[in-house]
Order: C-alpha cells, then structure tokens, then sequence
C-alpha cells in the first residue's frame, strides 16, 4: 500500500521518484509470502518523505516537455554518409537551413569496413555536429539498421 501511494505521490512531487525505487526493489527481489527487511537505505528514503511532505505546498511549476529532435541518418556502401535534423514543431515542408544537413565521404579507413559499421559512424557523425541543438532535449532518430 505505501508503494503504491509513493508511486502516485511521485507524478506530482518533483524529484522524489529515487527515494521509493530502494523499496521497489526490495519487494521484487521477495515472493509474496516472505517479508521484506526495512534496510537502512529504506529508512532513510521514508525519512526523506516525512521531512517532505509535510512542507510541500502541493504546488509543482509546469515545465515545458524537453525539445525533441528528429534525427535521420545513413551510409552508402563506400561512398557517403549523411544527416538530417529538424527540432520540435519543424516539418519536413518547411524551409531549412545547411547547417540542418551534412553529407561527407567515409574515411578512406573505414571504406572497406561492414554497412553496419558505417551506419552507426553516420549516426556518431550526426551526434557531433549536432550536440548543442541536442543537450536540451531528446532525439528521435531514424537510421535504416
């Protein structure tokens, strides 16, 4: 019964889903029949819920949902690889800049390598350039392997 209500309190206590995931744990690792041992790691995290609660005025700042960005990539057999982005509320219709898009050669190095090989490095290649639009948010990515 308190997991489940520290389960609901957590969607609207900002920052308190780690301090109920030790009990989580504690019951998976135990059949229902068995009783589970209140570690000292437990105690500490109900502690940290009585402190609280108590002082919490119920009221949680709406955030806004993280940025999202779509992110497409692939490699051709020896040829190339290339990237495309668009951030949240962007569409594929919509007008774009060169720095959404690269396309380069594949190192000389990694010519002979598998596809596989190639797609994931089109998929680091894109993760680099873009690692500032990314840090705020999420990435959707689409590759082909």
């Amino acid at each position: 019964m308190t997991v489940g209500f520290l389960s609901f309190a957590s969607k609207v206590v900002p920052a308190s889903r780690p301090f109920h995931r030790r009990l989580y744990n504690a019951l998976t690792a135990t059949s229902r029949t068995h009783h589970i041992r209140v570690s000292s790691d437990i105690k500490k995290d109900h502690s940290w819920w009585q402190t609280f609660l108590p002082q919490w005025n119920g009221i949680r700042l709406l955030h806004l949902p993280p940025q999202i960005l779509r992110l497409w990539t692939d490699a051709s057999g020896q040829k190339a690889i290339w990237g495309y982005f668009l951030k949240r509320g962007e569409t594929l219709s919509s007008l774009h800049t060169p720095a959404q898009l690269f396309s380069t050669t594949v190192p000389q190095r990694h010519k002979a390598k598998h596809i596989n090989f190639k797609e994931m490095y089109a998929v680091l290649h894109a993760l680099r350039t873009w690692t500032t639009e990314s840090r705020a948010g999420r990435i959707k990515l689409h590759c082909d392997n």
